[in-house]
């Protein structure tokens, strides 16, 4: 007999979802780390930490058009 799916409400839906991106999140952060250790030249440092600002700055979007950040405030 299987178990019966546990029922969620909203809040912990955006609980859940919350925890996913900034899990997301993290994982793209240690992985910028790495290619960053493994940069062989200015430029390619260069390119790599302008993708990561990109992801970066898509990911605390959501944060700062609902208040909850400044815009230029660090994480």
């Amino acid at each position: 007999m299987a178990a019966e799916p546990i029922k969620e409400n909203n809040e912990q839906k955006l609980r859940r979802a919350w925890v996913h991106e900034e899990e997301t999140f993290k994982d793209m952060s240690e992985e910028f780390e790495r290619n960053k250790k493994a940069a062989s030249t200015g430029e390619e440092l260069q390119a790599l930490s302008k993708e990561f600002q990109q992801l970066r700055d898509a990911h605390r979007q959501p944060e700062v058009a609902a208040g909850r950040v400044a815009q230029g405030e660090a994480p």
